[in-house]
């Protein structure tokens, strides 16, 4: 198993060792310090860097590139990417994607799956070699995926949120906290941070 001690990381479709080659964070890149603000990870099958990478969770895609054919420091950074709204306040964004490997069906305005491919991991745009740069958003600010990369936390839906807040006895009628929650700022969040805590 990996540096993440799993034999499949939920990012990844394939079994195989993962490891962390930069973490979020504050990090120093020739001579500059500056914000990380995803976590690069590479999945190793011997000595190959072959990865399919696939939806953490479910959402609509938001933005799709696949244009850009190799490194370029300068533009493109991203490389080629998919990036996916979970809803909540949640976005994922999966950079350095390798050329002409997203899928057809994965559209602006696409629904996917958990579990779905979204692309296979390369080395485009600001890259030094193949990786997956994943980045996590919530209301708009990076945060930490490591643990979701490891299993360790998974994105849930509001839906799922308020499912568990049924089942806990919190709450007695998620239609009502389903239409209220999106039209109050922080509720959604609130919600998540809740049945985080009672699951």
């Amino acid at each position: 198993m990996g540096q993440y001690g799993l034999s499949r990381s939920p990012v990844f479709k394939e079994s195989g060792d993962i490891y962390e080659t930069s973490p979020f964070g504050m990090r120093t890149l020739g001579g500059k310090t500056c914000k990380h603000y995803g976590v690069d990870v590479v999945r190793y099958v011997g000595y190959n860097t072959t990865a399919t990478i696939v939806a953490i969770a479910d959402g609509k895609v938001t933005a799709v590139k696949n244009t850009v054919t190799g490194v370029d420091h300068r533009r493109n950074l991203e490389g080629n990417f998919v990036t996916i709204d979970h809803g909540g306040g949640m976005v994922t964004k999966y950079f350095h994607l390798k050329h002409g490997s997203i899928p057809a069906s994965i559209r602006v305005g696409t629904t996917v799956h958990k579990g779905d491919t979204i692309g296979y991991m390369g080395n485009t745009g600001d890259s030094y070699g193949a990786h997956l740069h994943f980045q996590l958003e919530q209301n708009g600010q990076a945060i930490d995926g490591a643990p979701y990369l490891r299993g360790q936390k998974t994105i849930s839906t509001l839906e799922s949120d308020l499912t568990v807040l049924q089942q806990c006895g919190v709450i007695n009628s998620p239609a009502y906290w389903l239409q209220t929650a999106p039209k109050v700022q922080y509720l959604p969040e609130l919600i998540h941070n809740m049945a985080v805590k009672l699951q």
